[in-house]
């Protein structure tokens, strides 16, 4: 049977050196992420047999389709390269030791780069060391090519504790390992304590799910609206969320007060009457910080470590203000080029109840467990907790409070994930396996919600596709080209250059587009994400996003 093998290829200095060869037969499908730093990125797919010493097969990818490979596995050296119109030779030189493959590639006369990978599954449920090992050669594989400072990771089912576990630098420039016990700012993942918080105060009587805001924020000009708490919790407000606001940003270095802060939205339109649409909304939950404040006469720092991290002894968890001393704190990064420079300094005052707690792996764990099994609310509150809000139409939204609400393959998942400056964080629960996942990163292009969803299929036994990168033709650019509104004021834009397809959404920078075929593409910056068109004719009529959940745009230009 043919074997899949998916591997990570990463832009770092060469030597080529004679490695041991476990003697293992290369045969199989091999799929290559490509990044070159300054050189761009993408994907390549080798089909590899070999007969002796002889390797033979194809490549495809950006330089053609089913292009001829040829190389040799002899003398602890495996070789294979195949010759390009566009940069001459690509050469191939590595190991495979047990299921990974390690090695060196050279794109021509001038760019070099380095490739890592792990030998995936075929469908048979992975745990106890067969997994750890392969959770090892994956954020290996992250980390080959430099461009991601650290990764922590914890892979829990039940009671037994699979893995926590830290990979590469918390702070490299004082050279200091990344741990388990390593904590990172965990963006978005703060919204799920913000919510528990106020499923407390509403068991204590102090806050109504169905309450207007304006029972404890009279102050808010609410331009004839009426918005309930659960319109904040659900992102279904319409209230206009000020990270989206250019006149914001400009600000992110500045300690604000909540006034100040507030004072960005209160005059902005409505994006639409609540309940109409979700549209994910960092204001709503800024607010919701303020109101737990208003309702339980604490600060929302101090209602977190009274109510929720002393009572469950989470000791690496709290607001992550720059001043105090935090022991363990990971420095954050940012990857620019390739090159890893320090992130762009944020105020935490500014993300609030929205996104601004630090916490480590032991922890995430902890809380998620105690969260669902009555240590922080009730199995009721947990119950509406993560049932999916609905439009007032009926229609689900597929996010719960501060909970995104989906499956993987048929296994249903509540998770989340969070990005900030300097870091990117996923938190994963599958109930029916009672499987949790942690992944925490330093660096935002570390690609955890990959690095969570492959976990959970190597454990679910569930095959982790191949990525492909099919050559598209012009006419098929022609078709997909064009502006879709994935909600008011929030669109993203599909352009052609060079036979490649790019997306950009609003106020966001743009990424590469990889073909699967039908109509369907994976966004170059993250597995997990997908884009598929609805193609009417010669023209795309809609763009289906797949990110945490299922949203349509239709296109509108």
């Amino acid at each position: 049977m043919r074997q899949i093998r998916a591997l990570s290829l990463a832009l770092g200095f060469f030597a080529l050196v004679a490695l041991p060869v476990s003697g293992q037969d290369v045969a199989g499908i091999w799929v290559l992420s490509v990044n070159l730093g300054a050189g761009g990125s993408g994907a390549a797919t080798f089909v590899l047999q070999q007969e002796g010493t002889t390797i033979t097969g194809t490549y495809s990818g950006a330089y053609g389709t089913d292009v001829e490979v040829s190389g040799t596995a002899e003398d602890g050296q495996i070789r294979f390269a195949f010759q390009t119109g566009q940069v001459g030779l690509i050469r191939y030189d590595g190991t495979i030791d047990g299921e990974t493959m390690t090695g060196t590639v050279i794109y021509g006369q001038s760019l070099n780069g380095t490739f890592a990978g792990t030998l995936a599954p075929t469908g048979e449920a992975l745990w106890g060391e067969a997994l750890v090992s392969k959770i090892d050669a994956l954020a290996e594989a992250t980390l080959a090519g430099g461009s991601v400072a650290a990764v922590s990771i914890g892979v829990k089912r039940g009671d037994d504790l699979l893995l926590a576990k830290g990979y590469g630098l918390a702070d490299i420039e004082n050279d200091v390992p990344a741990t388990a016990e390593t904590v990172y700012r965990i963006g978005s993942i703060t919204k799920q304590f913000t919510s528990a918080s106020v499923m407390q105060l509403v068991e204590a009587g102090e806050i109504g799910l169905d309450d207007p805001m304006t029972k404890y924020l009279p102050d808010y000009p609410m331009q004839g609206h009426e918005v309930t708490i659960r319109h904040l919790l659900t992102h279904t407000s319409g209230i206009k969320s000020y990270t989206g606001l250019a006149e914001w940003r400009p600000t992110m270095k500045l300690d604000l007060t909540d006034e100040e802060l507030i004072d960005f939205i209160r005059d902005e339109p409505f994006d639409f009457a609540p309940g109409e649409r979700f549209l994910y909304n960092n204001s709503g939950f800024y607010l919701l910080g303020m109101i737990i404040g208003e309702a339980s006469g604490e600060t929302y720092r101090e209602y977190l470590n009274a109510h929720l991290f002393g009572p469950l002894d989470l000791q690496g968890s709290s607001y992550c203000d720059e001043r105090p001393i935090i022991r363990g704190r990971a420095e954050g990064y940012q990857s620019v080029d390739g090159e890893l420079l320090n992130d762009d300094y944020l105020s935490m005052n500014q993300p609030g109840a929205a996104g601004a707690l630090c916490s480590t792996v032991p922890d995430l764990l902890s809380w998620t467990s105690a969260l669902r099994t009555g240590g922080v609310v009730s199995a009721a509150s947990y119950q509406q907790m993560t049932t999916p809000g609905t439009l007032n139409n009926g229609s689900a939204t597929g996010y719960a409070f501060g909970l995104g609400i989906g499956e993987l393959q048929g296994h249903p998942s509540v998770s989340h994930g969070g990005g900030i400056n300097g870091f990117s964080t996923q938190l994963a629960h599958y109930p029916e396996e009672d499987l949790d996942i942690v992944v925490l990163s330093n660096t935002p292009g570390a690609h955890v919600g990959t690095i969570a969803e492959t976990i959970a299929k190597w454990a679910l036994g569930i095959g982790v596709p191949v990525v492909l990168d099919e050559a598209i033709t012009a006419e098929e650019t022609a078709a997909y080209e064009g502006v879709y509104e994935l909600a008011p004021g929030f669109e993203i834009t599909i352009s052609a250059r060079e036979g490649l397809l790019f997306a950009q959404a609003t106020g966001q920078g743009q990424f590469g587009l990889r073909a699967q075929g039908d109509h369907t593409f994976i966004a170059s910056f993250d597995d997990a994400v997908r884009i598929v068109f609805v193609v009417e004719g010669a023209r795309a009529t809609t763009l289906i996003l797949y990110q945490g959940g299922r949203r349509e745009a239709p296109r509108i230009r």
